[in-house]
């Protein structure tokens, strides 16, 4: 009797609280009526509450008795609270929420530009592809050239982008400007980049559209950002088919010294190799480093760089040609040092500037005369930002010398001449986010140039609208000078600086480790240089414009990472001696990509391989009345690489070019002799490079770090 009447009163109990409950329920969405699924709602101070779900409408019952506030909270939105007065009718709630620009993914405008660089998710390359991609050798501009814009370029080294010249593409490191950033440049062999790409932690390639900071570059600009110090002493040893190199870097508390030295000579490799040249001294050199880094006050940091080259290199053609020297000699000697500081000055403004100079000397020595050619570069620029939860400006200034001295002798004639040209610039640009999907940026950027004296106002605008979740489209507009190239300028040093004018729209799709890109631009030139009347002079003009395509996918296969580009270019252009409007000798039309790595974990082993195909490029016959109406056949190579993980510290890493030895012709030359009109081919030197090197690192790390390099 006793457990029915306890029966009784809980029944009773358990009725009179379900007669106290009340349901709270409603719909969450944004400031324009969108739903909002996942927003989380729940009365403060108590466990009653609920999750909306995919139409943004949540419910819930609570037995809470008075007033009390509903908190309302979602990713990327501003939390909210409203007052309820329990219990009552609350059924019907209608609430929404303000977007939180501060906490939404940063929307980048993207037009024209590829990121390398760890820091992002939406990159297109880590710096650790530059390495391992097949076919670039270790050499930055290798990796850029699988990219859709850039030319093939295995006779040349350096980037054409677009359909411009390898002068129009300028290089920064850490924000300074790079005077001759390839060695020396002989017709038909390629060159590649002076700087380590072990150096740097960000890669930024910016094909077009780039911002009103960097200025003297019609088609493109490379941006370097060097590594910060490494926490525990590294000494690195390599030991290559080519030559050898030591590197050690010593941190202390807030700073670090890193030295490196390498040497090279190519003659083991010269001697093996079938060559197109009778090499008396092959390319040999030896190379060194410095990097000093060390943080000033709470949040300074003072970066100096200083790097030293000197090569020699000596050979005599095999098939003598008319106009083209029988034998050459040549030794370059080559200093770059920069020094910098970057730090904030208080949570909103940060300050960096710096000064760079360069030295480079070509000392050729020829059967058709002898030249010498000194060429220093100066740079000095200082900016400031200023970051807004909405708004980023940065403002700037920089101040860019050149100064070329040739000589050239021959018998008993000898000639010297000498140009200098400076630019002097302001420039200034605001990024605003107009919304948590929209962003914008406005820049302005005014330059003189002397020694033409000339005046030139640079607007430079971007757009970006994130379409969804995973896709977004950028567009950008901008107009850019350059000075005329020194080869120019020691023959007529009016000459104005060349323009151009360049219109970009991208889609970009990203989700998780997938990326497809997809752009269309179009670029106009004026007052390029053309040398038909003997001396230089503003005439020339021309176009470019094309489509672009972009695909990584690095999420499908385990262990398979893999991009295609392809890209379609047509330009014309009045420029050097062309009689008429025609494409540049170096432009394939279509040129298609694809690079594959797959790491075999097993063995530790990362096997990679780059495809390259690119549409026959034109030539001139003088034999025929039409210019330029001539095509090489295409060119195509297949490279292939692998690196394996000896142990922690050790790596093993190979790779051969143009591994079915495809006979690759980058156009012709001609002569009209009294026995009548020569041709010559043009191809590498040698039908494939093969290499091979041992790299070892004393540095404690664990075997997932490095296997996570890859």
């Amino acid at each position: 009797m006793k457990s029915l009447y306890l029966s009784l009163l809980l029944l009773l109990f358990a009725a009179s609280t379900t007669l106290a409950q009340s349901l709270v329920a409603g719909t969450i969405t944004d400031t324009k009526g969108e739903s909002l699924p996942g927003a989380s709602v729940y009365l403060q101070g108590t466990y009653d509450g609920a999750s909306t779900d995919s139409l943004g409408t949540f419910g819930f019952q609570t037995s809470e008795e008075g007033e009390l506030t509903l908190i309302i909270s979602s990713i990327g939105y501003h939390g909210e609270g409203q007052s309820l007065t329990l219990p009552g009718n609350h059924e019907n709630l209608r609430i929404s929420l303000k977007e939180d620009i501060s906490q939404m993914e940063e929307v980048v405008i993207t037009a024209g530009a590829y990121q390398a660089t760890d820091e992002s998710r939406a990159v297109a390359l880590k710096p650790m592809d530059i390495v391992t991609t097949a076919g670039a050798l270790g050499d930055i501009s290798g990796a850029i050239r699988k990219l859709p814009g850039t030319q093939p370029a295995a006779d040349d080294g350096r980037l054409l982008v677009r359909g411009g010249t390898s002068s129009e593409s300028r290089i920064y490191i850490d924000g300074m400007s790079v005077q001759s950033p390839f060695a020396t440049k002989l017709p038909a062999l390629p060159t590649r980049g002076r700087f380590n790409p072990f150096l740097f932690k960000g890669i930024t390639f910016s094909s077009g559209g780039y911002s009103a900071e960097y200025g003297q570059a019609l088609s493109s600009v490379l941006i370097l950002n060097t590594k910060d110090r490494r926490a525990v002493p590294t000494t690195e040893i390599s030991l290559m088919t080519v030559g050898a190199g030591a590197a050690h870097e010593q941190p202390w508390k807030r700073g670090s010294l890193a030295l490196r030295a390498d040497y090279t000579n190519l003659q083991p490799y010269q001697g093996m190799m079938n060559s197109e040249r009778d090499w008396q001294k092959a390319p040999r050199g030896w190379n060194g480093q410095l990097s000093l880094q060390q943080e000033t006050g709470a949040h300074g940091l003072w970066k100096t760089f200083a790097q030293y080259s000197s090569n020699k290199l000596a050979f005599r053609q095999k098939e003598p040609f008319p106009g083209v020297p029988d034998a050459l000699n040549l030794k370059n000697d080559y200093f770059y040092g920069q020094t910098g500081w970057s730090g904030r000055l208080s949570d909103t403004w940060k300050l960096r500037g710096g000064v760079s100079g360069s030295y480079n000397l070509d000392d050729f020595i020829t059967d058709l005369g002898n030249r010498r050619t000194e060429r220093n570069g100066l740079h000095a620029k200082l900016v400031a930002e200023h970051h807004l939860p909405r708004l980023s400006l940065t403002s700037g200034t920089e101040w860019l010398a050149d100064r070329t001295v040739e000589s050239l002798s021959h018998d008993s004639l000898s000639t010297s001449s000498e140009v200098q040209s400076h630019t002097t610039a302001v420039f200034t640009e605001a990024q605003y986010r107009l919304s948590g999907s929209v962003s914008a940026r406005a820049g302005l950027r005014y330059q003189h140039m002397q020694p033409s004296g000339s005046h030139g106002l640079s607007p430079r605008l971007g757009l970006a609208w994130q379409a969804g979740e995973h896709s977004q489209l950028s567009a950008a507009y901008g107009t850019f000078y350059q000075q005329a190239e020194a080869e120019y300028l020691l023959a007529e040093n009016s000459l104005a600086p060349y323009e151009a004018a360049h219109y970009i729209l991208n889609y970009q799709w990203n989700k998780s480790d997938r990326l497809l890109r997809v752009e269309t631009y179009y670029k106009s030139y004026d007052r390029l240089t053309r040398t038909l009347s003997g001396m230089p002079e503003n005439t020339g003009e021309g176009f470019a414009k094309g489509a672009e395509l972009f695909w990584r996918d690095r999420e499908t296969v385990k262990n398979l990472d893999y991009w295609v580009s392809y890209s379609y270019t047509d330009t014309e252009r009045t420029y050097s001696n062309f009689p008429v409007a025609a494409t540049p000798t170096f432009v394939s039309k279509h040129v298609v990509s694809v690079v594959g790595k797959y790491f075999v974990r097993p063995i530790r082993t990362q096997f990679g391989t780059s495809i390259q195909y690119a549409s026959g490029r034109p030539y001139d016959n003088p034999a025929t009345e039409a210019f330029m109406d001539g095509r090489t056949k295409p060119i195509f190579t297949i490279d292939l690489n692998a690196a394996h993980l000896i142990s922690d510290q050790v790596v093993l890493f190979a790779s051969v070019t143009n591994l079915l030895g495809y006979d690759q012709v980058f156009g012709y030359r001609y002569a009209d002799t009294p026995g009548g009109m020569l041709r010559q081919a043009i191809r590498p030197d040698a039908p494939r490079f093969v290499f091979a090197g041992l790299f070892i690192t004393l540095e404690k790390k664990s075997t997932e770090e490095l296997l996570n390099q890859f």
